[in-house]
């Protein structure tokens, strides 16, 4: 698959990446004190990445200059109430009880004649 711009390509991480050429929307980043490592979190889609579904991706710097990736860390699977091809943005990182946890908005797209101003019929 083709992607956007090498700084989006999950198929071939690379180093020295600059934060202006990332196209990171809601990104979030995680500062991981045990390490000194700043990870940025941003949705992924097939178009700009090179997936095959959509998902979230992570870079990683040590200094928020520079920094490598992408590197996929999920993607919506088939057995989910999200549609796969409908997108996963928003995420947040966040660690508890010695685990991370990753949390992110999905969309769930229904047809225009299911939807009104009052919700769904």
């Amino acid at each position: 698959m083709t992607v956007y711009h090498l700084t989006c390509d999950v198929a071939q991480p690379q180093q020295g990446h600059r934060l202006a050429d990332i196209p990171a929307h809601d990104p979030f980043i995680f500062a991981d004190s045990r390490t000194g490592t700043y990870y940025l979190y941003t949705g992924a889609s097939p178009r700009l990445h090179g997936l095959e579904r959509y998902g979230i991706i992570t870079y990683k710097s040590m200094n928020l200059t520079e920094w490598e990736g992408p590197y996929t860390v999920f993607t919506v699977p088939d057995d989910v109430w999200a549609h796969p091809q409908h997108g996963a943005w928003a995420p947040e990182v966040h660690a508890y009880h010695g685990r991370f946890h990753l949390i992110n908005e999905h969309a769930h797209v229904l047809p225009e004649t299911m939807m009104t101003l009052e919700g769904t019929r």
